[in-house]
């Protein structure tokens, strides 16, 4: 009888073991344009696989005048829990080129079935969850030079068996944007031109004149 119930706690730890919780999707939303949840872009940051959004790694989020702002406005984690698990909070970090990240928490948000981001498609078993944050409006143009850049992102959940993670600190999901130098306005070009063309005149004036 030992033997057998030796046998059966060896067979049963060699089983695999089920996560209680984890992440299963993970969105992104930009507004490219101003802080206005009506104008945004979503984007799935995870490994989803519905195809209903573009993907956020390596996306081009596009070209922006230096001085002007785009924005982080929100994100949407999706968490699962089981066999006891139970998921407590969410953040997402975000930062730019490798730089500090950025903490913002993700708030619940619903039970299954969950809504994927800018859509009215629906997922998701009874256990799953979303956690999301729809006001972050945060300017990641702020400060940056002319050049090609990188918006980074990756998501944690708390859960009582510890963080669960889509993307990493040292792995995080990344999309690519390029910041250019203004160019003048016509009117702008006009008035330097013709205070150029004035300075000139007054300056040779100046030169002619006797001594």
């Amino acid at each position: 009888m030992i033997k057998k119930l030796l046998a059966l706690t060896a067979l049963a730890a060699a089983l695999p073991t089920w996560a209680a919780t984890g992440t299963w999707a993970s969105f992104v939303g930009i507004d490219a344009d101003g802080a206005g949840s009506a104008a945004t872009q979503w984007y799935d940051s995870g490994a989803f696989q519905a195809n209903e959004l573009t993907d956020f790694a390596n996306a081009d989020l596009g070209s922006f005048a230096q001085g002007s702002s785009a924005w982080l406005s929100a994100g949407d984690l999706f968490t699962f829990k089981n066999n006891g698990g139970n998921v407590t909070g969410a953040t997402l970090y975000w930062r730019v080129d490798n730089g500090a990240y950025t903490a913002v928490q993700l708030n619940w948000h619903s039970n299954a079935p969950l809504q994927i981001p800018g859509t009215t498609a629906t997922v998701g078993g009874s256990n799953d969850q979303s956690w999301n944050n729809t006001s972050i409006n945060a300017d990641f143009l702020q400060g940056l030079s002319a050049g090609n850049h990188q918006l980074q992102v990756y998501f944690m959940g708390s859960s009582n068996q510890g963080d669960i993670f889509a993307g990493s600190e040292a792995t995080p999901m990344s999309a690519n944007f390029t910041v250019t130098t203004p160019v003048p306005e016509p009117a702008s070009m006009s008035l330097m031109l013709g205070g150029l063309a004035l300075l000139g005149h007054w300056s040779r004036r100046r030169a002619a004149k006797p001594r």
